[in-house]
């Protein structure tokens, strides 16, 4: 099971290793539809940069960092998606 404890150190290895972007570790209900699951908030580590202007280019920056995923692990590691507020 992926726990809280999981979560925070996927954001803080994240953050670590990754300095050439913004960092985030964002509520689900704090943006687009507000989903949850069971009535219970899931937690969602981003990485944000003015250079991510389109899906290729993130899926090539996601692929430079984690060079030992590829296919369905490099896509469940990395989702090009941009974000909406909260009922956009």
């Amino acid at each position: 099971k992926f726990a809280a404890v999981d979560i925070w150190a996927e954001y803080v290895s994240l953050q670590s290793f990754a300095t050439d972007v913004r960092v985030g570790l964002l509520n689900s209900t704090t943006f687009g539809t507000g989903k949850n699951n069971a009535g219970e908030p899931y937690y969602v580590t981003v990485a944000f940069s003015d250079d991510f202007t389109s899906a290729d280019k993130i899926i090539a920056w996601c692929a430079a960092r984690f060079p030992q995923l590829t296919g369905t692990a490099l896509n469940n590691r990395c989702l090009a998606t941009q974000l909406t507020p909260l009922g956009g």
